[in-house]
C-alpha cells in the first residue's frame, strides 16, 4: 500500500471516530483484530453492541498517563482493563475520564500492554483524532484476517483500518 492510500485510510478512520463510528484495527503482524470506540462516545448500549458484534467482552484501554492518574503502576505503558459485568456506565466512564469527584470501581486484572501492539495503535489513532487516549476495545474472534474488511463493512458500516509498520506519531 502506498503512502497516499494509507493517509486516506487514516483520515477516514479519524473522521469515523469523530462522528461516533467504531473502527476495526488489525495488526497484520499478529493477525489480531479489534473493534474500537472512543471513550467520549460510550453510552448504555455501547458494551452490549460491542459484545454482540465481536462475541468478546470489551476492555477499557488507557494511555500510560491515565493509568498513572488512576494509581495503576505498569512501567509507563498503556493498559487494558476488562469491564466487570456489575460496573455502571458512570463507573466505566470514571476510569476513562479524569474526573476527581466520581466513584471509581475496584479494578482487578489490569493488563500492561506492549508499546508496539494493537492497543498502542488504537491509542495513537484516538490521539490523532484529537480524542481522549482512552476507549473501549473488543477482540474480534473467529474471523480470518483476509475476511475482516468484509466483516467490518457488514457490521454497521464500521471502518476497516489496518495497522502497518509505517504508522507513526505525528
Amino acid at each position: 500500500m502506498n503512502h497516499i492510500n494509507l493517509s486516506i485510510k487514516i483520515e477516514r478512520a479519524i473522521s469515523d471516530l469523530r462522528r461516533g463510528g467504531k473502527i476495526v484495527i488489525t495488526d497484520n503482524i499478529t493477525g489480531l483484530s479489534v473493534l474500537l470506540t472512543p471513550a467520549e462516545l460510550i453510552n448504555n448500549d455501547t458494551i452490549k453492541t460491542m459484545l454482540d458484534l465481536t462475541i468478546s467482552r470489551p476492555n477499557i484501554i488507557l494511555s500510560s498517563n491515565r493509568c498513572k492518574a488512576l494509581g495503576i503502576k505498569i512501567n509507563n505503558q498503556p493498559c487494558s482493563i476488562l469491564i466487570n459485568n456489575k460496573w455502571s456506565l458512570s463507573e466505566i466512564m470514571s476510569l476513562c475520564f479524569p474526573l476527581s469527584n466520581t466513584n471509581k470501581p475496584e479494578v482487578n486484572g489490569v493488563i500492561a500492554e506492549n508499546q508496539n501492539g494493537v492497543v498502542s495503535s488504537s491509542l495513537l489513532i484516538l490521539r490523532q483524532a484529537r480524542l481522549l487516549p482512552a476507549g473501549l476495545m473488543s477482540l474480534i474472534g473467529g474471523i480470518p484476517i483476509e475476511n475482516i474488511s468484509e466483516w467490518s463493512f457488514q457490521n454497521n458500516n464500521t471502518y476497516f483500518f489496518r495497522r502497518y509498520n509505517g504508522l507513526r506519531k505525528s
